[in-house]
């Protein structure tokens, strides 16, 4: 299989060709690694690379799943991968160590391995995942392999560079503020962030304990999406929340008329940020599409105090992090060398010791807030479609862990770039990113769909319809496998 006919399958696909056994998993997973020895020095998009495992597969371990030997990596934040080193969570701190290998798979990875994915290594992310892009000293730059001079999205970085330069047909990524749908964005493929309550997060996490926070995939076609979403619904024993199955298959959704859907469609800025006027153009366009496909589209957005909301947001991104060196400290096992970290990091610590509980409770109350506003909103409306940044995709350099900027100025302006995702995180709904706008140059810059909790069906008929009135599937990067 070369490398141009292996890149044009999706997951599903790949899938088929091994139960007919047209190819082996062996095969595939020698592609995937072809593919990656190709494209990965212009891209930089792989921390870890299980050679010994391609290299030896042993075919009858891989169970007989949806995906059995599809090439698959995981992002190394949140997970546990049983007999693999914990997650490095892309800082030197713990990049440097010789870290305990997992006994357990967390939930997502169980489901992941159940399915018959061949996993076969591990993708970039920025420092602890802290901002929208990978340039650093210990992990070097990650390109957009639209263009080398922009950023590819963070913090599901390398899952998206990948699926989007044909190395693998989907990666898993995960969505705390927009990392999954961010990245997908601006490298042109599908992010699916779906609700509360979806997706189990245990056993280490809870949707309690982080309720922002979401596992799933990045892949290239709504049919993957759903397949995937099949496979991963659900929990374990002892969840916060009561897992409740779908009503049907997200697999028969694909092709199932959406409806006559109220669409709002919100082209104002929700943050200090004016959408850059290309970005506004672009959605209004989308807009006229849609109702060209039968939608009731109508200009509006959610009634929520985006004031308030922004004070809420910076006081949990300052709180994380304090979180995230206090669940690194028993690793290192002695004082954390915060040297080691990227200096805007530093500063962002220094910050977090402004917080207390008293501020952590207000955050919890206003995700209740927001919770609610947003069920108002779609009493009113079934969808609501905002463009996934409010500027065309920024340029390396820009969102940079090196920066000299302040702590708040940074996350002035990362919120001002990334307005629209990390609502829907704290609020609980689903929301998906789709390539249906690009920049005059042919920059992706994706179009974000929101819909009322529970509702991830109605977003997969709505991507499956747009998949066949404004298909992507045959628009390539300039850095992909099956290009010269």
């Amino acid at each position: 299989m070369n490398l141009a006919e292996y890149s044009s399958y999706d997951g599903t696909g790949l899938a088929a060709l091994v139960r007919t056994r047209q190819v082996s998993p062996t095969e595939l997973a020698k592609a995937a690694l072809a593919s990656i020895d190709k494209v990965n020095p212009k891209l930089n998009a792989v921390t870890a690379l299980y050679r010994e495992r391609i290299e030896a597969l042993d075919e009858k371990s891989l169970p007989d799943g949806p995906f059995r030997g599809v090439p698959f990596m995981l992002k190394p934040i949140g997970i546990m991968e049983k007999g693999r080193p914990l997650g490095d969570l892309g800082t030197l701190l713990l990049q440097e160590l010789d870290l305990p290998k997992a006994s357990y798979d967390s939930y997502a990875v169980g489901r992941f391995r159940a399915a018959g994915l061949n996993i076969i290594g591990r993708t970039v992310l920025p420092e602890l995942a802290y901002t929208i892009t990978v340039e650093s000293p210990h992990q070097g730059t990650t390109h957009n392999p639209w263009h080398p001079e922009l950023l590819a999205g963070g913090s599901s970085t390398g899952a998206a560079v990948l699926t989007a330069a044909g190395v693998l047909p989907m990666a898993h990524a995960s969505d705390a503020a927009g990392s999954t749908r961010f990245p997908a964005s601006v490298n042109g493929v599908i992010g699916l962030k779906p609700s509360r309550g979806r997706i189990s997060l245990g056993p280490d996490m809870s949707d309690i304990t982080a309720l922002k926070s979401s596992h799933f995939v990045v892949t290239r076609t709504v049919r993957d999406t759903a397949a995937m979403l099949d496979y991963l619904h659900g929990g374990l024993s002892g969840e916060s929340l009561i897992y409740r199955p779908p009503e049907t298959s997200f697999a028969k959704e694909v092709g199932a008329a959406p409806g006559k859907l109220r669409i709002a469609l919100s082209n104002m800025k929700w943050h200090t940020k004016e959408l850059h006027p290309e970005v506004k153009a672009q959605l209004d366009v989308l807009g006229k599409r849609l109702e060209d496909l039968g939608h009731v589209v109508t200009a509006d957005k959610p009634a929520i105090d985006f004031d308030a909301y922004r004070d809420m947001y910076r006081s949990v991104y300052y709180m994380d992090g304090a979180v995230s060196i206090s669940n690194i400290k028993p690793l290192v096992k002695g004082e954390v060398n915060l040297e080691k970290l990227q200096p805007l990091i530093r500063r962002i610590l220094a910050k977090a010791g402004e917080f207390n509980y008293l501020d952590y409770a207000a955050a919890i109350q206003m995700t209740n807030v927001l919770a609610r506003k947003m069920g108002e909103f779609f009493q009113k409306y079934d969808v609501l479609l905002t463009p996934s940044l409010a500027e065309p995709v920024p340029r390396l350099g820009e969102y940079s862990l090196q920066s000299e900027m302040s702590s708040d100025a940074f996350l002035q302006k990362l919120l001002g770039c990334n307005q629209h995702f990390p609502l829907c995180n704290l609020a609980g709904v689903p929301a998906i990113t789709l390539p249906v706008m690009e920049t005059a140059g042919g920059i992706p810059l994706g179009a974000h769909f929101i819909a009322a909790m529970g509702e991830d069906a109605r977003l997969i008929r709505l991507a499956a319809q747009l998949e066949e009135a404004l298909p992507w599937r045959g628009r390539r990067p300039a850095v992909h496998v099956a290009n010269p």
